[in-house]
């Protein structure tokens, strides 16, 4: 069937997209080698995995020991025990019910792209976009094990296309917001790399609404706001009255700023090493020598405005080695070369169409700022709080792959034009 006939069934298209990412992902597990295979999240194992099986004894969020499972947010073992409690009940054996899991995720997660490129630039142009995502190796590897980050681009890309149609179409509801803030909130209790989300969306409501009068950009910030704390309050009470201290979602937050310092010398047990210059190698050697004195975000912030006086450019170099570690970086450092190979195919192709859907102004121009913003977001979260790692901003890559559909868009439009035109 050709484009212009399933551009007539947008039913179709969605069916499409959704199977053609089922199928490729299990093509890529069929022909996945064996010793790949195997699940090296050494997180859900030893964190998610436990807690979830905790919570479907009853025994509540804990890990093994008793302790209150504060690590990590809760979201992702409350998915996990109510995957393994249908499996418990349906007599699917786990292993089937995670992978169902898995395709159905990374399925939506898919069509959510193509429905918000579709928004803008038609059927056409967002099935070619869908099937870069689909076809990404990055978001092929990403299902190869079960993790936090699989139910997080279904959240993460769900909130963005209901927000960014409101903001597209000038919606003025306050219901509306705050229901957007209600998604955003779950995305934060998956993942706390999202716990400034919110915020980042109040600032594009404030430029967006421009014109709008204060009062009324003021009230809708507020509901969308509401709705993040509706959904995340409840986690904040239940662990203060556990243990009579606020935390913000999780507590690993400071372990994973300080692995983001010392990521090249605290090779752990299965990290293969990367290079970075001796100068920074030095510093990390320092920061790792005092890893048991930076136990808190104040103590880390302390240490890095002290070495800021003592090697300003060592302390600048390992920011920007950092920034760009966000865009093919990896824990176990494999495979690293070639995915910055991969990357810059990804970035030329984006950033053509972003200049292009600039050019094109009204709801595309917007669409690039609101995608630029939490983009920013996320890139300066990896780099400046956590492991510069690519899979943290993988589902950046995906909201940006939407803006791919305005150069495809332009490719088709000026070959149907051509076929138009009447040769000499």
């Amino acid at each position: 069937m050709n484009l212009s006939a399933l551009s007539e069934k947008p039913l179709l298209s969605v069916s499409i997209v959704f199977m053609t990412e089922v199928i490729a992902i299990m093509i890529f597990w069929y022909f996945l080698p064996a010793h790949f295979q195997i699940n090296e999240s050494s997180d859900y194992i030893a964190r998610y995995k436990p807690v979830a099986l905790n919570i479907l004894k009853g025994n509540g969020i804990v890990n093994d020991d008793g302790s209150l499972a504060t690590a990590y947010p809760p979201g992702y073992p409350l998915l996990l025990a109510a995957l393994f409690g249908f499996s418990e009940i349906s007599g699917i054996s786990e292993r089937i019910v995670i992978k169902g899991f898995i395709l159905f995720c990374m399925g939506l997660s898919c069509v959510i792209i193509f429905l918000l490129a579709n928004s803008l630039w038609g059927r056409a142009p967002a099935l070619i976009s869908s099937f870069l995502w689909t076809f990404c190796p990055f978001n092929l590897w990403l299902t190869k094990q079960p993790n936090s980050t699989i139910p997080f681009l279904v959240m993460l890309f769900s909130s963005v296309y209901f927000f960014s149609s409101v903001l597209l179409y000038k919606i003025k509801s306050g219901k509306i917001f705050f229901l957007i803030g209600l998604m955003a909130g779950l995305t934060m209790l998956i993942r706390p790399i999202a716990l400034l989300f919110g915020l980042v969306m109040a600032m594009l409501i404030w430029s967006v609404y421009s014109k709008l009068k204060l009062r009324l950009r003021i009230f809708l910030i507020t509901m969308l706001l509401f709705g993040n704390i509706t959904v995340i309050l409840p986690w904040l009470g239940w662990v203060y009255n556990k243990t009579g201290r606020m935390i913000l979602l999780c507590e690993n937050g400071a372990s994973s700023m300080r692995d983001g310092l010392t990521f090249a010398v605290d090779l752990k047990d299965y990290r293969q090493g990367t290079w970075v210059p001796q100068d920074v190698m030095m510093l990390m050697r320092d920061i790792n020598n005092s890893v048991d004195e930076l136990q808190s975000y104040s103590d880390i912030l302390s240490m890095l405005k002290n070495k800021i006086y003592e090697c300003p450019l060592t302390i600048v170099k390992l920011i920007l080695i950092k920034a760009l570690r966000c865009w093919y970086g990896t824990d176990r450092h494999r495979f690293e070369m070639p995915i910055a190979l991969i990357q810059v195919f990804y970035m030329i192709l984006i950033g053509w169409s972003s200049r292009i859907a600039w050019k094109q102004g009204g709801n595309a121009k917007r669409l690039v700022i609101i995608i630029l913003f939490i983009t920013m977001y996320f890139w300066s979260v990896t780099t400046l709080a956590s492991l510069s790692i690519l899979r943290y901003m993988l589902p950046s890559l995906g909201i940006m792959l939407v803006l791919t559909s305005a150069l495809f868009h332009s490719w088709l439009f000026e070959i149907k034009n051509s076929r138009q035109t009447p040769t000499n």
